[in-house]
């Protein structure tokens, strides 16, 4: 989460069917995402087929330390 949309990288560990759904309806937009551009972020979100969206939001502020 970016403050305005939720990305998503390009190339993921696993192209799921939970995220193809949510890039169809527009809820996830692909990004090329790197390491250095987490800063531009405040949050992350885990899903999986057991884990839905929104379920695990993480603060950056709790991963990224200066």
């Amino acid at each position: 989460w970016n403050g305005h949309q939720w990305h998503t990288p390009q190339t993921p560990l696993i192209a799921g069917v939970q995220r193809a759904d949510l890039l169809a309806k527009g809820l996830l937009i692909q990004k090329k995402i790197t390491p250095d551009m987490l800063q531009n972020y405040q949050k992350l979100c885990i899903f999986n087929a057991m884990i839905e969206f929104g379920e695990r939001v993480i603060s950056l502020n709790e991963v990224i330390s200066d």
